[in-house]
This record gives C-alpha cells, sequence and structure tokens, in this order.
C-alpha cells in the first residue's frame, strides 16, 4: 500500500450527464491542454439511457483515450420521499437535496445502488471502475454493498476494493463561491505534500474556467512533474 502513497494523484470530473456534456468537453480540453492524459469521469447513469446516442458516443471515444467511467450515484439528486435519519435530512439542506445516500436504510440504499448498476450495464459502457456517492454523505454505510457491485468504492477520506484500502482526501471546490475557492484551493495544495495519502483533484462541470483556472493549472501542472496517474484498472 505505501507505494501509492505520495507519489501518485487522482483527477476526477464529476456529474457528468448530456446536459452537462458541453462544460465537460470544454473542461476536459482544458486539461488535456495543461497536460493531462488520465482522468477518471464520474457518470450518473439515472439521467440517460441508450437512447442519448451521441452522450454514450462521446463516453466511449473517451474511455478509448484511456479515461475510467466511474459511476456517480442513481440520479444525484434525492429522492425525498424515502425515509432518512435526522442527519440525512439536514444534509439535504445544505446539499440542495444532492446527498442521494445520506441517511438511508441499508435496504434502500442497497436497492439504489442496483438500480445504478442494473441500468449501467445496459448502457454498453463496459464495467465502471468503480462508485461514488454524490457530495460523498453517506459513502461509509454502503462500502460493503457497493464492492459487491464495483472494484472500488470512493468516500470523502478513502479508496477501497475488496483488496486493499487507501487514505485519499479529495479536494473538491463544488458551491464554493471564487474568493473562497482560490483560497481553499491553496490550503489544498499546501496540504497535499504533508498528508500520507493519495490526493484526488474532484472537479465539477466548468471549474476549468472559473476565476481560480490559473491557480488550478499551476497546481494539476505541478503535480504532472512530481507525481504519477493513479490508476484503477491496474492497481491490485
Amino acid at each position: 500500500m505505501g507505494k501509492h502513497r505520495n507519489s501518485t494523484y487522482i483527477i476526477e470530473l464529476h456529474d457528468v450527464w448530456p446536459a452537462s456534456m458541453d462544460k465537460i468537453a470544454d473542461d476536459i480540453a482544458n486539461l488535456q491542454d495543461w497536460g493531462v492524459q488520465n482522468l477518471v469521469l464520474g457518470v450518473v447513469p439515472g439521467l440517460f439511457s441508450t437512447e442519448d446516442g451521441d452522450f454514450l458516443a462521446q463516453l466511449q471515444q473517451w474511455q478509448e483515450q484511456g479515461f475510467e467511467l466511474m459511476v456517480h450515484g442513481w440520479k444525484h439528486q434525492s429522492d425525498l420521499d424515502l425515509p432518512r435519519s435526522f442527519c440525512g435530512r439536514a444534509l439535504q439542506k445544505i446539499t440542495a437535496n444532492e446527498a442521494e445516500f445520506a441517511g438511508l436504510s441499508k435496504k434502500d440504499a442497497t436497492k439504489l445502488l442496483h438500480h445504478s448498476y442494473e441500468h449501467w450495464e445496459k448502457l454498453g459502457l463496459g464495467q465502471a471502475v468503480g462508485f461514488v456517492a454524490p457530495t460523498w454523505w453517506g459513502s461509509a454505510n454502503i462500502v460493503a454493498e457497493a464492492l459487491q457491485l464495483w472494484p472500488w468504492v470512493e468516500s470523502r477520506f478513502a479508496l477501497y476494493s475488496q483488496d486493499i484500502n487507501l487514505s485519499s482526501i479529495a479536494f473538491s471546490f463544488a458551491g464554493f463561491p471564487p474568493q473562497i475557492s482560490a483560497l481553499a484551493l491553496r490550503i489544498s495544495m499546501f496540504g497535499v505534500g504533508l498528508i500520507n495519502s493519495v490526493p484526488r483533484l474532484v472537479l465539477h462541470p466548468g471549474d476549468t474556467k472559473r476565476n481560480f483556472a490559473p491557480l488550478l493549472r499551476k497546481s494539476v501542472e505541478n503535480w504532472l512533474v512530481h507525481r504519477k496517474a493513479f490508476k484503477f484498472n491496474v492497481i491490485s
């Protein structure tokens, strides 16, 4: 496990679905211009079907380029009719109802996982490398069930597989106002060098065009010089 620490990185783009495709394509073009060749795309399966041919063709093209696809929840919006714990209901307020798995019973969470898995199987994209819950809230309660379906599962602070668990902090700026995002990015990139983990930079549609993009580019380029890309498909 130690060989992966302080030597690798992961860059992810989340919230990939047809409505975000234009922004995602721009982000990928920008990242590639910065020198990034390895990306993990967090794809939301409940928001498209086999009828979305152009979207599927684009995902397959990115797969051929070596990008890895990860299942990102079911619909990225919580079913508010499902019973949730008090904490789970509170988290809906602060995440705009995106904490899809927060506060669910094991039965309801497992049902959502199977919805995602079974729908993905029909899309012709092959096996996804893993699963990541929207906003990460609720991840700790679904790891065992999700690992029955996918090789890897992400939480906010770790990567899990059947054989290995890795410390991995996800740095994300979703929902942050511009000034705070820039400050958070500076603090995050400073902290990466101090923490014994596999850092994940988790971007969302349009992040490479936000006001902190020059600082983001500098940070990414620094990773490319000093670290190697973590590949889910080749780690055992």
